[in-house]
């Protein structure tokens, strides 16, 4: 019934994370079926940095649920908080290509290429996915705002190694 899930709910939102792990526990073995089982115990698990246990309820919820947006979301989410950005990218490029109309998944990746700590780091691919967005919305400051910051931290680096150069 669902007065097992508005309590864990509940726990979960006073962010009394460790019984809201036990309730979630508690619905998934009785066989309570609901996608946000599985994203409450893995944000819940993630709270306490027990980040595998995380991505296995996240990985277990996308099997029960392969089409329920907010658990590809959150799975997406839970990688990129651990920079795992890499494991996850063509999950995020199938959701472009499935949302090809909207901008956030496509917003996604040029942030995650423009990222210069990132392992996927890439200019053309952050400028690529920023004009991809900018061709559905030519109004979207951010991703305007995003590849100037992109290309000022570029000629910020040129200009530091021209002036290690000397005058020689």
């Amino acid at each position: 019934d669902n007065v097992g899930f508005d309590i864990t709910m509940g726990q979960y939102n006073a962010k009394d994370y460790n019984v809201a792990i036990e309730l979630c526990d508690m619905l998934i073995n009785n066989s309570y079926e609901n996608p946000n089982v599985y994203i409450f115990m893995a944000v819940a698990q993630g709270e306490l940095n027990n980040n595998d246990k995380m991505l296995e309820y996240l990985q277990i919820g996308r099997e029960k649920y392969p089409d329920n947006k907010d658990l590809i979301d959150n799975h997406i989410n839970a990688y990129i908080k651990l920079n795992r950005e890499e494991e996850i990218i063509d999950q995020i490029k199938d959701m472009a290509k499935l949302y090809n109309e909207q901008v956030d998944y496509k917003y996604l990746l040029g942030n995650l290429y423009s990222n210069i700590e990132s392992q996927i780091y890439s200019v053309d691919s952050a400028v690529n996915y920023y004009n991809q967005v900018i061709d559905i919305d030519p109004n979207h400051v951010d991703s305007y705002y995003n590849m100037g910051i992109m290309y000022y931290n570029i000629a910020s680096e040129l200009s530091k190694q021209a002036g290690e150069l000397g005058f020689d």
